[in-house]
């Protein structure tokens, strides 16, 4: 069976084809040859003189590369060789080439299916290789803004307006007042012996009716006192 690395190729591109020999038999096959025509890739390209294989010899006798070998009932080889694209490629702009085996093969004559392979190319400029290094995530047109900062910092936990005021202090209790020196009861005037003090014109009459009284209890006394001297 055979394959190609790509179905479709530009001016100069270079292109790798791989050929699968397997024996599926019960018997071994001997001094087996497969030939690979490289007619139709050389107007538009070159061999690139690179064929390997793992079993079996090769041999390139151009246009044709063949292979001569024996494999054991299960035992498979891989032929790979490559050519390049013409540039510019002034050719039909197609590469057909086709594997032929033995009689008892699967490609007795090249034009079975799978056993021949058929690339179309295009002018311009081969494609870049793809790079081995990753490529850098494309960075973002532009920054991603930061998020809006608030309007204005939350105001702090409003502070009470004033500290309580302390209770009103106590008026403290008045203490009596005295006066300094307390002030004596007036004294009455005193009055010249055998005269009676004047106290007023309205206390005459009653002042004489106490000196009565005064003088009958007087006389009262001085009665009985003499009496008892008497009895003595």
């Amino acid at each position: 069976m055979k394959s190609a690395d790509r179905t479709s190729y530009v001016a100069g591109q270079r292109i790798t084809f791989t050929v699968r020999l397997h024996n599926d038999g019960n018997e071994p096959i001997t001094g087996a040859v497969v030939t690979d025509d490289l007619r139709g890739d050389l107007a538009d390209a070159r061999y690139d003189q690179d064929a390997r294989v793992g079993v079996g010899r090769l041999r390139y006798d151009a246009p044709v590369l063949t292979w001569t070998g024996d494999l054991r009932p299960g035992e498979q080889t891989v032929i790979v060789y490559s050519v390049t694209t013409n540039r510019p490629d002034n050719g039909p702009m197609t590469l057909h080439n086709a594997v032929t085996g033995p009689p008892f093969s699967s490609c007795p004559t090249g034009t079975e299916a799978g056993c021949s392979v058929d690339i179309c190319g295009s002018p311009g400029s081969p494609s870049p290789s793809p790079s081995s290094k990753p490529s850098p995530s494309p960075s973002p047109s532009s920054k991603p803004s930061p998020s809006p900062s608030p309007s204005s910092k939350p105001s702090p936990s409003p502070s009470p307006s004033s500290k309580p005021s302390p209770s009103s202090t106590p008026a403290k209790p008045t203490r009596p007042t005295w006066p300094s020196h307390p002030t004596p009861p007036a004294q009455p005037t005193p009055t010249a012996p055998g005269q009676l003090a004047q106290t007023g014109a309205d206390d005459g009459p009653g002042l004489l009716g106490t000196v009565s009284v005064l003088l009958v209890i007087a006389g009262a006394t001085l009665f009985l006192l003499s009496r008892r001297a008497g009895r003595r």
